[in-house]
């Protein structure tokens, strides 16, 4: 029996700019969980917004293409899936992107004193504020100073880009999978194909989406998420 969405256990990606201004395509898809038995809320503070507002209007680099894309994407998830930012994108059912705001600017005046820009400090007061509230809460930036700030407050954090290095154009959208066989797999694919069913209890993974020694169950591949089936 498949989970219903109350039942799975949720985890807060707040997103900082400088992932979407990095490859915002990878970056929203690479957000969908891929465990069984969870749910990920991507989570972009309204800061980060006007951000990608001011760097839109930059025409000859790749930071304002990439801000442009970022704002087209969030339009294509609205009109795809419904929802909107407020209330949340509803990708699938294991996956959500919304947008929030810092409600108490006074809260953690700690953070307040920092010498970092308002966004980073409102970033890191969202995170406190998942996280005091016991949801499961990571922030996603690639600002070193950020991270440092997290540590050292006790916020989970990840620096995107090093954990999905790409290796080459084809791996951006990650439409495969890698899987660890033995060398009679490999010969039966040679003389026509191997069914999906042959590679159960094997090490599958999603390039640049799964993180060290994290593993798909054969059953979870969606045969519709492979662009080549090979």
């Amino acid at each position: 029996m498949t989970a219903s969405s109350t039942d799975l256990e949720e985890r807060i990606k707040v997103v900082d700019t400088n992932v979407f201004l990095t490859n915002p395509e990878n970056a929203f898809e690479s957000f969908r969980p891929t465990k069984p038995g969870r749910k990920n809320v991507m989570v972009i503070p309204t800061g980060v917004l006007g951000e990608l507002d001011k760097f839109k209007d930059e025409r000859d680099t790749e930071r304002g293409r990439n801000a442009r894309a970022t704002v087209r994407l969030i339009d294509d998830y609205k009109k795809k899936y419904g929802g909107n930012l407020f209330n949340g994108i509803p990708v699938s059912d294991n996956y959500t992107i919304r947008g929030t705001f810092l409600e108490d600017d006074n809260s953690y005046p700690h953070i307040s004193k920092l010498g970092i820009s308002p966004v980073d400090r409102d970033i890191i007061k969202l995170c406190l504020r998942f996280r005091d509230a016991g949801t499961d809460t990571e922030l996603v930036t690639q600002d070193g100073i950020v991270r440092h700030i997290a540590d050292a407050v006790g916020l989970k954090h990840n620096d995107w880009r090093a954990e999905r290095v790409i290796q080459s154009e084809d791996e951006i959208n990650a439409g495969w999978y890698k899987a660890e066989v033995d060398d009679d797999i490999v010969k039966e694919f040679l003389q026509g194909g191997v069914p999906l069913e042959r590679l159960e209890n094997m090490p599958i993974f999603r390039p640049n989406l799964c993180a060290d020694n994290e593993f798909i169950p054969v059953q979870d591949i969606e045969l519709n998420d492979i662009d080549n089936q090979t």
